[in-house]
């Protein structure tokens, strides 16, 4: 049966574009033929798992990804709330992919998190996705736009635009005491203290680039990483879970090519043995900046 949200999807881009053509033998894969773009369709319900919290679940087939490949290609995560739906390009993750095992039924499984902290997709093997900036469909019809410039950004600047980002969520924000001179934006709900934790794990977290408050929980960490490196911040997050229950929210900014390096850190067998590769996110600069603007 066709899905009602693929369809719906398809007859504005079909509106949009013109010619809108299914791949040969699948139901999930299309041509926008003008401008050579493939899409690659699933969907999933969403589910809740807290409060105000939303998770869905997907499967990526081996067999279809092999179509995107080398194209110019996305992959839509349909769910039953357009502000809910994912547009990722497969760039961000094709060479992660190859990287890693589909599971036995030739799929790759992929769980999206919807939280007021903020999105996150994680894939089953390698490290979560900040996705706040690829939410909503508004981007399949923005193909022709030219690209946002996005400015090189200082350690500083990408500590200010966090503060903005999380102030505008209602969060406070704590940054070292070192750093606050620094910050080229003004934050209103600043804390120049975190709550005490514990005697051992404050002066760490004292340390932390940015973390969004409400109350006296942290509701996100977020490590900048301009030119120190990245297994530095994982080792302080990795520190703060085993120190501080129900951290779940920790970033790593850092610039794009960085990426494969965070995830190969990420293998390390420190790592490994808390996890930590399901409860850390990267975000690079252009995707930080991406955010701001929303």
């Amino acid at each position: 049966m066709a899905n009602p949200h693929k369809e719906k999807v398809l007859k504005m881009l079909q509106d949009k574009y013109g010619g809108v053509k299914a791949l040969p033998k699948t139901q999930s894969l299309f041509i926008i033929e003008a401008l050579n773009i493939v899409l690659y369709f699933r969907y999933s319900k969403l589910s809740n798992y807290g409060k105000n919290d939303f998770k869905s679940f997907y499967g990526l087939r081996v067999e279809d990804l092999k179509f995107l490949q080398g194209k110019k290609a996305f992959i839509i995560f349909l769910s039953d709330f357009e502000n809910k739906s994912i547009v990722l390009p497969f760039s961000k993750i094709e060479a992660l992919l190859s990287q890693v095992k589909s599971a036995k039924d030739g799929q790759y499984k992929a769980l999206a998190f919807f939280k007021h902290s903020g999105a996150e997709l994680y894939f089953s093997q390698f490290a979560k996705f900040k996705i706040d900036f690829y939410l909503g469909l508004k981007s399949l019809f923005n193909f022709e736009a030219k690209n946002t410039v996005i400015p090189h950004l200082t350690h500083s600047e990408a500590q200010g635009l966090l503060g903005i980002i999380g102030q505008r969520k209602g969060f406070d924000i704590y940054y070292p005491s070192k750093d606050r001179v620094k910050i080229p934006h003004k934050i209103s709900n600043l804390r120049e203290h975190l709550p005490l934790f514990n005697p051992i794990i404050n002066p760490i977290l004292d340390e932390i680039d940015c973390i969004w408050l409400k109350g006296d929980k942290m509701e996100a960490l977020f490590e900048v990483e301009h030119s120190t490196p990245i297994y530095s911040g994982l080792l302080r997050f990795n520190d703060a879970i085993l120190s501080v229950a129900n951290l779940s929210t920790l970033n790593i900014v850092a610039d794009e090519n960085r990426e494969l390096k965070f995830h190969k850190e990420l293998m390390r067998p420190t790592f490994k043995q808390n996890n930590l590769v399901e409860k850390v996110s990267f975000m690079s600069y252009a995707n930080l900046y991406e955010w701001y603007l929303q």
